[in-house]
């Protein structure tokens, strides 16, 4: 089958790439500069140059299946309002263009999108079902979803789906590479209170969910996360013991926002999401405990 991807020197497009390739599928790359993505991507595929959060592509493209993965990281830099736009300018605009690009051959069409949709919402266990707040990421995620969903007037019959992300555990790269140094000098701690909830996710896991939904052709909005979602101050506990360090001392909530500013709030947000939809469908997790999937990752 024909496959497009965008995103693919990212993270987790690497890994879907590479599993595509494994079950015998043609790849097609969206890039904004080719060669550095031929040079980036351990796969054979086709690159398209172009930059979608600017513009479509020249000529429509016939594909059979999609997975929109790319987006500015949120954690990148110090928010600002050019920072802001460029995050929101990279998933709902970028999504736009590539509906543009897109002939009507597309039967499923997968978009990557976060939990941070939900915003910060203590005590709650939040499924597909739960409503998104007013916070700015979330309200990018919801006009991201959205326009996703607008490929549908162009081919009613698509199944699209979207996968709300938590933090993706990773041996090369995301979240852990960031705190894995302080944990490794037995500095690293808990974000303010440490109460808050994180939803995180094994890469393997993610990307098999995103396979099982492209294979058994399921849609709707998943919950990209773990079944079992825990504090932060837990998963710093776990983090810490799993590289045989003592857990160093809490950040205080004031000094995360002199530091971070706006950003802060996404790092503090209560967020206990769960996998309903991935479950109820048949999708089996490989690393449904924290200290089994760090394990996995720091071992790699």
């Amino acid at each position: 089958m024909k496959v497009l991807i965008t995103g693919a020197t990212g993270l987790i497009g690497k890994e879907l790439g590479k599993a595509l390739l494994q079950r015998g599928h043609q790849i097609t790359v969206v890039s904004r500069n080719r060669q550095k993505a031929k040079e980036q991507l351990s796969f054979p595929c086709d690159v398209i140059e172009c930059d979608l959060g600017r513009s479509s592509f020249k000529e429509k493209i016939a594909v059979e299946a999609v997975f929109h993965l790319m987006g500015e990281n949120v954690t990148a830099s110090r928010w600002n309002e050019k920072v802001k736009t460029e995050i929101r300018d990279s998933r709902v605009l970028s999504t736009r263009h590539l509906n543009q690009s897109l002939a009507n051959t597309v039967s499923f069409y997968l978009s990557s999108s976060g939990v941070g949709i939900y915003g910060d919402q203590p005590g709650v266990s939040l499924t597909e079902k739960s409503k998104p707040d007013q916070s700015y990421l979330s309200q990018v995620c919801v006009d991201w979803e959205n326009e996703v969903d607008q490929y549908l007037k162009i081919q009613p019959h698509a199944i699209t789906a979207k996968i709300r992300t938590g933090i993706v555990l990773a041996p090369n790269g995301g979240a852990l590479k960031k705190m894995l140094p302080a944990f490794k000098m037995g500095v690293g701690g808990a974000l303010g209170s440490g109460a808050q909830y994180m939803s995180w996710i094994h890469i393997d896991d993610l990307v098999g969910m995103m396979i099982h939904a492209f294979e058994k052709r399921v849609g709707g909005a998943f919950n990209g996360v773990a079944p079992n979602p825990v504090t932060n101050k837990e998963f710093s506990k776990t983090l810490a013991s799993t590289v045989h360090r003592p857990l160093g001392p809490s950040i205080p909530k004031i000094a995360l926002k002199l530091l971070f500013g706006e950003m802060s709030e996404i790092m503090l947000a209560d967020q206990k999401a769960y996998p309903t939809h991935a479950l109820n469908t048949g999708f089996q997790f490989k690393y449904g405990q924290l200290e089994d999937a760090l394990k996995n990752v720091l071992t790699k």
